[in-house]
């Protein structure tokens, strides 16, 4: 039998404290799930959840700010402007830029995320995902960008 403890728990044995974005933390629990389910031994799976945490980037873009309930937005943006690197909770991002064509846009933002984190293009995992305002339409063009021009991204 194959002991599988509950998610605090093992936050406090490993002292994984790193989980910023859901889409990381969701990543990480359905490799270690499936680990699991493979009968790997917990110290596997510890190895393979830590690598995946310290081996994900994530980067957001927003057209407008978001604001959590009872405050407002904490910047704001002109007409032709997108906020890249933002909060998952409205916070400001690490850039501000003019607002391009996605096709300009998502290899841009795909390199940023590979060259912070050293990796070769040809090992990736690709999620896009919506931080609450984009429509099904939008995501598609946005996933299509990125996956058909990754092969045209050096670092």
């Amino acid at each position: 039998m194959l002991y599988v403890p509950s998610l605090p728990e093992v936050l406090r044995k490993w002292s994984v404290v790193e989980i910023r974005t859901p889409v990381r933390q969701m990543v990480r629990l359905v490799i270690a799930g499936a680990m699991a389910e493979k009968g790997k031994s917990l110290e596997e799976i510890k190895l393979v959840a830590l690598t995946v945490i310290e081996s994900m980037g994530t980067i957001g873009v927003c057209l407008y700010p978001c604001s959590v309930p009872g405050s407002g937005p904490s910047f704001t943006l002109g007409a032709s402007e997108v906020e890249v690197g933002l909060g998952i909770h409205g916070e400001a991002g690490v850039k501000r830029q003019e607002l391009t064509p996605v096709r300009e846009l998502i290899p841009s933002l795909v390199k940023t995320v590979l060259s912070s984190l050293g990796v070769d293009t040809k090992s990736v995992i690709l999620i896009v995902n919506n931080l609450g305002g984009t429509t099904n339409l939008e995501l598609t063009l946005v996933a299509k960008s990125a996956i058909g021009m990754s092969s045209l991204i050096t670092l």
